[in-house]
Formats: C-alpha cells, structure tokens, sequence
C-alpha cells in the first residue's frame, strides 16, 4: 500500500470549495487562484496529492465532470483542463454580476446600519470582481451609476447631487463610479461612528454627606455671634 505523505504543513481549509454554479459567491477564478497558490503551484506536492486535494474541494457539477478521472499524474492534469473548458465562462459571470448590481435593494432611509453596510460591501466587491474580468466601470458606469444614486438615501442623493453640480459648474468631468464608491463608504462610515456608543467619561457626582448632613456638635461647632435680648 503505498501511502501520500503531504510534504507541506499549508492546509485546503483555507481554499473556497468550488460547485461550477457561475452565480455561486465562490467564482471559478477566485477558486482556481487560490487553488494553484496552496496546491498547484506548490513544488513538493504529488500530482496524485494534488488530485486528491482538487476533488476534496469539488462539489455539484464541479465534482461530477471530474469524479471519475484516475487519481494520477494524467489524471490531475485531465482535470486541471475539463474544470476549466467547463467552469471558465467569463461572459456567464459577468452577466451574473451586472443583473445582481441591476437588482440589488439599495440604501433605503429606514434601512439598519448592518444592512446599508452589506449592500454597499456587495457592490464594492462585485464592481471589483467585474473590473478583475476585464469589465471596467467606464463601460458601464452612467447605466449602473444611476440606478445606485437613484437608491441612496434622500440626505445622501442630495449631498451627491450637489457634488455632480458644483462640478458641471466648474466645468470639470462629472464624478466616476469609483468617485461614487468612496462617496458611499465614507457617508456609512461617518453613520456607523455617530451610531457608535459614547465613549465620554461619566459625569462626577456632587458631593453629600452622611446621615443627611448633620450640624456638628462640640469643639467642632462653628462660632457664631449671638444676639441676647437685653431687659428694657
């Protein structure tokens, strides 16, 4: 019996798992990077070792197109090229990603912090993964730019649409979708501070005395001039 011995102390748990579902979190060029970073690329493993920790990663469609492929040298490398002729679709991803910013629900006014903070996060991350496709927002950026700010809070549309003006007024370029982003994060962080407990010390109480402030008795006694009535 022969047995693989994983020459690396990296693990596959920091790896993605992968289905082949092109509107998955997980896309196929996320995971085939990281992949290749810990497996692939990585010169003391094994093709064998290398096949086995592929299909520990595989699920769904992914895992069928591959499954019954030897776990050998020739076999990794068969699979290596049927994951990527399959799953490698970029057109496909990237209409998954313009449709999930075309939907997604906005920055409502009555919105909470927490979800005002996913849904700018989801569209940062998804212009980012559009422009590592090849996508930049310049092709995209007066149809997607619109429909964001027409979803901003009312406070935030008018701060926006005053910076649009002021710089149509100077005659210089109307703000970039990039431009756009920074404005949206710097307006949620400023709420997320102002929601944040106050961290000012509590306010010194004034000072009492015990057993409600009883006169002192004895030598203790301030000494006031007395009046006595004096007989007529």
């Amino acid at each position: 019996t022969t047995v693989i011995v994983r020459s690396s102390d990296r693990s596959v748990a920091s790896i993605p798992r992968f289905n082949g579902d092109p509107t998955s979190e997980v896309s196929y060029s996320h995971f085939w990077e990281c992949f290749m970073a810990e497996v692939g690329d990585h010169p003391h493993l094994r093709p064998v070792q290398k096949m086995m920790d592929l299909l520990s990663l595989l699920d769904g469609a992914a895992k069928d197109a591959v499954k019954d492929l030897p776990i050998s040298a020739a076999g990794y490398d068969q699979a290596c090229g049927v994951i990527k002729d399959r799953f490698f679709k970029p057109h496909l991803r990237e209409d998954f990603l313009v449709h999930r910013l075309l939907s997604s629900d906005g920055l409502s006014d009555g919105g909470s912090l927490s979800k005002m903070r996913k849904e700018v996060d989801l569209i940062t991350s998804t212009v980012r993964e559009l422009s590592s496709l090849g996508l930049e927002p310049g092709h995209f950026d007066t149809i997607i730019r619109t429909m964001v700010v027409n979803r901003l809070p009312q406070s935030w549309r008018e701060r926006w649409l005053r910076k649009t003006h002021d710089r149509k007024r100077e005659n210089k370029t109307p703000p970039t979708f990039s431009e756009l982003l920074s404005f949206l994060h710097y307006e949620l962080e400023i709420k997320e501070e102002a929601a944040a407990p106050s961290r000012r010390p509590p306010s010194s109480a004034a000072p009492t005395t015990d057993k409600g402030s009883q006169r002192p008795k004895g030598r203790d006694a301030p000494r006031h001039a007395t009046t006595s009535a004096l007989p007529a």
